[in-house]
């Protein structure tokens, strides 16, 4: 599969998420006194965020591979790896794309390996504040429904 076609992929899949977060928050809105549907709704909101976020570094990282990837004049030492400094620069022989986290990082003819300023540095952190959060309001909403489930069946009322 190509990388333009992983790319629309996670960008469809995040906007999905989005607009299947925003109907159960409509929803749930209606429902009052549950909190699960309520949670869950965030938690999908919270997810497709998080996917839209990854698109979002995808796109530098992919800018920085074209980058490096473009000869000419112009293209030793590679475009991404001159932020690092002339040592790093001049000694580049290569690159290699981390995905989790996402970076373009910068072989040097040693060994090293030196990441890139290719990816704005809220990328990562963000991917881990809404990936946490969306784990942590669907683990929420799960126990919230069992505790319902539990109420209903100890009451024996399905309306309640």
């Amino acid at each position: 599969m190509s990388t333009l076609a992983i790319f629309l992929a996670v960008v469809v899949t995040g906007f999905a998420l989005l607009l299947t977060g925003s109907g159960l928050l409509f929803r749930s809105a209606r429902r009052e006194g549950e909190h699960g549907p309520l949670l869950q709704a965030f938690a999908v909101v919270a997810a497709g965020l998080a996917v839209l976020m990854y698109a979002w570094g995808m796109l530098f990282v992919a800018g920085a591979v074209v980058s490096a990837e473009d000869g000419g004049t112009d293209s030793a030492p590679l475009r991404p790896c001159r932020s690092l400094g002339q040592e790093v620069a001049f000694h580049t022989v290569g690159y290699d794309v981390d995905y989790v986290p996402l970076r373009f990082v910068c072989v040097t003819s040693d060994g090293g390996h030196h990441p890139a300023d290719a990816v704005p540095g809220y990328v990562n952190p963000a991917l881990a504040v809404l990936g946490l959060t969306a784990a942590g309001l669907g683990a929420w909403a799960a126990v919230e429904s069992e505790r319902r489930a539990r109420r209903v069946h100890a009451s024996g009322d399905p309306a309640r």
